[in-house]
């Protein structure tokens, strides 16, 4: 399995454990010389069929923390929706590590079923993605992959917001 990181915001509703955030970025390149095709997710979220995709904590199988439950293909990139289980340590770990900052991204755990390699730059444009889980990570691959926010509604004003 490969891994990838991408851009993204965390927001969570106070102990309610909602995320949501960009999981892959299209046309950034990452660490790994890996640029994801704008349609790259198209035939395995439809083969999906709407079954939760699952949120690990850094990749690890042993630590699934919830599920992304909604996504979108937008311009850029593949948006998700989820929720934290906070019934599990692994998610209450997660969940205050998001929010003091320690976790700064989101990756995507994948297989690879179609890329061309751009010889000139050696950089490898994923076409086709076998999308396996989605991962709250420390460090992310690609170096712009940084949380934007974490917010917890603490009153009337944070919900305007």
């Amino acid at each position: 399995m490969e891994f990838a990181g991408s851009p993204f915001e965390i927001k969570s509703l106070s102990e309610s454990g909602h995320i949501e955030g960009l999981l892959a970025g299209f046309g950034n390149t990452d660490s790994h010389g890996d640029v994801v095709d704008s349609k790259a997710f198209t035939r395995t979220l439809a083969e999906r069929n709407g079954r939760p995709l699952p949120m690990l904590l850094h990749h690890d199988l042993r630590r699934p923390i919830g599920a992304w439950k909604t996504w979108e293909e937008t311009k850029d990139g593949l948006y998700v929706i989820g929720s934290l289980t906070l019934s599990t340590r692994d998610a209450q770990e997660a969940h205050s590590l998001a929010k003091d900052g320690a976790l700064t991204g989101l990756s995507m755990g994948f297989l690879t079923k179609s890329a061309r390699l751009d010889q000139r730059s050696g950089t490898n444009h994923l076409l086709d993605i076998e999308l396996m889980e989605g991962s709250l990570v420390t460090v992310p691959s690609n170096p712009k992959t940084l949380v934007a926010a974490v917010k917890s509604i603490t009153g009337a004003r944070d919900i305007a917001e």
